[in-house]
């Protein structure tokens, strides 16, 4: 693989990683606001975290990093069906 191949990998995983977490800020944050009404985005942020927590979410990105090159998301598919990609993408 060359370097700039290797570079793109690398951010896609990065890029993947990214929406995962925020989906779960998003997430968290909704949740937030429908348990404790209207309140500041400062309050959310100063919810306090425990260790369980961010060890459990951490595993969570690294269980879905394994899904996705299990599945073989990252590898070059220029030459294959764009349906092929995307059935592959729903089936991850």
């Amino acid at each position: 693989m060359t370097n700039r191949r290797q570079l793109l990998v690398k951010v896609r995983k990065l890029f993947d990683l990214l929406v995962m977490s925020m989906s779960f800020a998003l997430a968290s944050w909704i949740s937030f606001l429908q348990h404790n009404g209207l309140n500041s985005f400062q309050q959310f942020l100063s919810i306090r975290v425990k260790v369980q927590n961010f060890v459990l979410f951490i595993a969570f990105l690294l269980i879905w990093q394994s899904i996705l090159n299990l599945f073989s998301l990252y590898k070059s598919h220029r030459l294959s069906d764009r349906w092929k990609e995307v059935f592959d993408i729903i089936k991850a």
